[in-house]
């Protein structure tokens, strides 16, 4: 959806504009108008308009001005000029100052609508190649990034742009870790260099001396990084030791959590790395997998795998003990992190929630360790069996919620839950009032409601997305629901802000 602004020293003029523009059904929405160059600036300051309809004869300011003056502010907006017969060659002069076309007044129904769409075609050309743009210079970074972690060699004449030059001043590199994946908010200014990685993101400053631990804290605070669980490498001067230091930040961020320290934790020589001990990467995998058995309520598997581990680490005690019960203290992170999934009882999630690499240690021996798990595991039981009402009902509102844009029916939910689709429908209606249709629609027109509030896809777009392959019967659904339809409410929107 591209936002109008209408430029036009005769209100008639603007408001008939806006009617045909509404009358179409075009893929735009008017969000402001203005009788002059002057206010028409500062209109286009406060609304970002992707399309300005522009008079060229106007008081205070013309539209030849205007231009000019969007052009030494950098302004980018598709642009197209409204004249009269007589006004034909001051047109043309605007055109070559970076208008997109223009329209003759009055202005033919017709046109108007083939010269929108064609600047909304346009606009969108011109994003897509940005956007395209973005992508390779992000993806350029990740991938040389990526091969520094694992010691390959580069050659600086590869360094794409956005990746700092480390011959000249102090590295740090951090690693940042959300419970809700990569949070976009971090970064984003240049500086630090900023990449998705595994999950996480991972921070590269350069800076002309080594910053002292304040410092640091300070600058990842304003990069929004702060609020996040960080690991921090020790100073770095080449772009070789990029890969020892992400190992450092991997190491700081594990004994962090190991130790129950604040969010920031910078690496000290005492720590190792993980993935320095034998097997690591497979380790490593069998970690997620023990998530995702705990995750899907598998408690007898995720206990038969951590049986497994045990057999493994039994042969590696004798190398490094202190690996060994840092891999247990990860069984026991993972287990936590899936204690909302699994209704963990209160005494459980106590236990859990004070267990340090500390205390894991106190066991003296690794069968001790296995009984303590065995212990942990009998507790959960009861709660991965529960199977109440109240509990089926959250499955089906998260499995909609998760699903919406597919098609879900009862006969699915049924297959999925190992229930009947008659409780079903007979239970979601007793906790919640209404059906299990009424719910997923419900979902459907929220996610659509943002949609057209936040983003500016076009109503089929939208449609498809919220799980209506028919946008005709979508904008039925949502005028019967809401009470107006997809464009209107868009408009209301744009209206009253």
């Amino acid at each position: 959806m591209k936002r109008v602004l209408i430029i036009d020293d005769e209100p008639l003029i603007r408001q008939a504009l806006k009617k045909l523009l509404i009358r179409n059904e075009l893929e735009v929405v008017v969000v402001g108008e203005a009788g002059n160059g002057i206010e028409a600036l500062s209109e286009l300051e406060r609304t970002r308009a992707d399309i300005l309809f522009l008079d060229v004869r106007m008081p205070l300011m013309n539209g030849f001005d205007l231009l000019q003056r969007l052009q030494e502010r950098n302004m980018a907006v598709m642009t197209i000029i409204l004249t009269a017969y007589r006004d034909f060659d001051y047109a043309a002069r605007a055109i070559e100052y970076g208008a997109f076309g223009y329209l003759v007044k009055p202005i033919d129904e017709k046109k108007l609508v083939e010269m929108t769409i064609k600047a909304g075609r346009k606009i969108d050309e011109e994003r897509q190649a940005e956007t395209a743009k973005r992508q390779l210079a992000e993806l350029r970074k990740t991938s040389y990034l990526e091969r520094l972690l694992a010691g390959e060699e580069t050659g600086f004449a590869e360094r794409p742009e956005g990746m700092p030059d480390f011959l000249d001043g102090c590295g740090r590199l951090v690693v940042v870790r959300s419970s809700n994946g990569v949070d976009s908010r971090i970064g984003g200014s240049g500086d630090p260099a900023v990449i998705a990685y595994k999950g996480e993101l991972i921070l590269l400053y350069r800076t002309a001396r080594e910053l002292t631990d304040e410092e640091l804290a300070a600058r990842l605070t304003k990069d929004g990084a702060a609020e996040h669980p960080c690991g921090i490498s020790a100073p770095f001067a080449r772009e070789e030791n990029i890969r020892l230091a992400y190992r450092q930040a991997k190491a700081a961020l594990f004994y962090r959590d190991a130790a129950g320290e604040p969010p920031i934790y910078r690496f000290a020589e005492r720590m190792t790395a993980p993935g320095d001990e034998p097997d690591a990467l497979t380790d490593q995998r069998r970690l997620e997998q023990l998530s995702e058995k705990l995750e899907l309520g598998l408690l007898d598997e995720a206990w038969t795998m951590i049986r497994g581990f045990t057999e493994t680490l039994e042969l590696r005690k004798d190398e490094d003990l202190d690996a060994v019960y840092r891999q247990y203290y990860q069984f026991a992170t993972a287990i936590k992190h899936n204690l909302p999934r699994l209704e963990a009882p209160e005494p459980v999630k106590k236990q859990l929630a004070e267990l340090g690499l500390a205390e894991l240690a106190a066991y003296s021996t690794l069968s001790e360790i296995d009984a303590f798990f065995e212990r942990l595991f009998a507790a959960l039981a009861p709660a991965a069996t529960v199977e109440d009402a109240e509990r089926v009902v959250h499955k089906i509102k998260a499995y909609i919620r998760e699903n919406y844009a597919q098609d879900i029916s009862l006969h699915l939910l049924a297959e999925r839950l190992y229930l009947s689709k008659n409780y079903i429908s007979a239970v979601f209606k007793q906790k919640t009032g209404v059906n299990f249709l009424e719910y997923l629609t419900n979902v459907r027109m929220e996610q659509a409601k943002l949609r057209l509030e936040r983003t500016e896809k076009g109503v089929h777009q939208i449609a498809e997305e919220v799980g209506y392959k028919n946008t005709s019967h979508f904008g039925k659904v949502f005028k019967q629901t809401v009470g107006v339809t997809p464009a209107e409410y868009r408009q209301r929107r744009y209206a009253n802000p």
